[in-house]
């Protein structure tokens, strides 16, 4: 790592120490944080078909789910690259439309939403919590750069301190939530 990089985490690790009261965010504060600045809207959780496959979270400590459909929310938070994907997704439907006749009868919706997430017309979360105080993971439905950042802003901070306590810092993760933190100006508050 160079010095620059040295000195840069440094700055932005002495800030979350100074912070880390006010960076430590429930699940409470999580999901009304994320409802508010994303308009986004609860769902059942039952509706997000394939929770019980999911690698990411355990569908047993799944407290939210969440939608996010807001067109200016949405393009807000897409990258130009996400976005070109997006339009290649909606060319290639346009050429080859789904066939809904192999659909399971009860499962539309759901199918809908992954084509709305392949088309950037929604973004679906999923917020796990194991302690029931805390998010310990999530899961995305669409790729979303922005918001899997602003999420590892919300949740990291609270793994990294169980972390210190078992002497298990990745330096790395950390790095890359103080960076995040830093990005949506969360260190900005001294």
């Amino acid at each position: 790592m160079s010095a620059s990089n040295i000195s840069y985490f440094s700055r932005l690790s002495d800030k979350y120490e100074k912070l880390k009261t006010q960076l430590l965010f429930n699940k409470e504060e999580v999901l009304k944080i994320i409802i508010e600045k994303f308009k986004a809207d609860e769902i059942p959780k039952e509706k997000v078909l394939d929770l019980e496959g999911s690698d990411q979270v355990d569908h047993n400590y799944v407290f939210a789910a969440l939608n996010i459909i807001d067109p200016q929310t949405l393009t807000s938070l897409f990258t130009p690259k996400e976005k070109r994907e997006h339009q290649e997704e909606i060319e290639d439907n346009k050429k080859y439309p789904f066939d809904w006749s192999n659909v399971t009868p009860g499962e539309e919706e759901f199918v809908q939403w992954g084509i709305d997430w392949q088309e950037g017309r929604r973004i679906t979360l999923v917020l796990e919590s194991k302690d029931n105080k805390y998010v310990s993971c999530w899961d995305m439905r669409a790729d979303c750069r922005r918001l899997s950042r602003y999420l590892n802003a919300l949740t990291y901070g609270v793994i990294h301190e169980q972390n210190k306590s078992k002497n298990t810092v990745e330096v790395e993760d950390f790095h890359y939530y103080l960076d995040s933190l830093n990005k949506f100006d969360f260190l900005n508050k001294i």
